[in-house]
Order: C-alpha cells, then sequence, then structure tokens
C-alpha cells in the first residue's frame, strides 16, 4: 500500500482491501467484516487510513501527479538488494524522499541520493508495530552527507526496514 500511495496516478482499492481480506471480492457474499477483529487486519486498516491523510496533507504526491516534474527516479535499480527510491515533488519544489525495501531483511545504513543539504526526518514508515510490522525506524534527524550518491550532490544514510515503505522529509536546510 505505501508503493500505491507514494507512486504517480490515481489510487484504488477495492472493497474489502482497505482491511486485508483474504479472500476475492464476490457480489454473492458479504465482505469479511469479522476479519477487523484480528490485530494483523487492524494493523492494515490503520495504515490505509493513515496513508490516505498522508497523501490528503502532502501535496507533493498529488499536485504535478500527470506531470513530469512532479517524479524523480533515485535509483530503480537497485537489484542486489530489491529496494527503489524516488522523490515526488510539489509546484514550490517541496520534496519527499520515498524508500522500499521489497525483501523480509532490514537494510542498515542505505545511501539515498538527495538534491538539498541539511536536516532530514521519517514522516511516514509502514513498518510501525501500529501497522503490525517489526518497528525498524529512523533516528528522528538525519544529517545529509557528502560525498552525494545516485548522481545526486548529497546522501542521507537510512535504516529500511523489511518489507517496508519509508517516506522523508527535509526538515531544515543548510
Amino acid at each position: 500500500y505505501g508503493y500505491l500511495f507514494m507512486r504517480p496516478g490515481k489510487k484504488l482499492l477495492f472493497m474489502g482491501q482497505e482491511w486485508g481480506s483474504t479472500k476475492e471480492w464476490n457480489f454473492s457474499d458479504s465482505l469479511q467484516w469479522d476479519l477487523l477483529k484480528y490485530p494483523v487486519h487492524q494493523g492494515v486498516q490503520r495504515l490505509v487510513r493513515d496513508l490516505n491523510l498522508f497523501y490528503q496533507a502532502h501535496p507533493e504526491l498529488y499536485e504535478l501527479d500527470c506531470e513530469e516534474g512532479g517524479f524523480e527516479w533515485i535509483n530503480g535499480s537497485d537489484t542486489n538488494r530489491s529496494c527503489l527510491t524516488f522523490m515526488r515533488k510539489d509546484k514550490q519544489d517541496k520534496t519527499l524522499v520515498v524508500a522500499l525495501n521489497l525483501t523480509p531483511v532490514p537494510r542498515y545504513d542505505y545511501q539515498i541520493g538527495v538534491n538539498q543539504a541539511g536536516v532530514y526526518q521519517e514522516v511516514l514508515n509502514t513498518d510501525l508495530e501500529i501497522y503490525g510490522g517489526s518497528g525498524v525506524k529512523n533516528n528522528l534527524e538525519i544529517q545529509t552527507q557528502v560525498p552525494g550518491w545516485d548522481f545526486k550532490p548529497y546522501k542521507i544514510q537510512v535504516v529500511l526496514p523489511p518489507l517496508s515503505m519509508v517516506c522523508f522529509q527535509l526538515k531544515s536546510s543548510k
């Protein structure tokens, strides 16, 4: 769901997906509302709610949704570690840095190239325990470093939790 909400394009969830339905929708059956008594399904529901709220609060995700300037790959070819990184931007060039770890292995000291120097912070993490994740998260402040990385002038060094999407934002610039 993190990838769905962070990538360009319109968002579509079918009935029951917002709490992790275990069977395909069928018009002759009712939705599996009873699954919401289980913590793992409550976590999925909480995550979808928080992703919707995050999406509404961040114009970077929708303002330039169908324009070339609204999306920029940082690294879409880290096949050895199965990670993806990209940026989403709004009309004022405010940027969200998005990182996905598509493996069950945490990636410590993962380097991500960024365009602006300063202090970044984790603003969304799909691996939090409230969503049913392992709870691996980053420090409150992540200082940019030089030299840069992935053809960007600066880099941040972060932890990518297992099977997760983490979003970073510039907190203060230099």
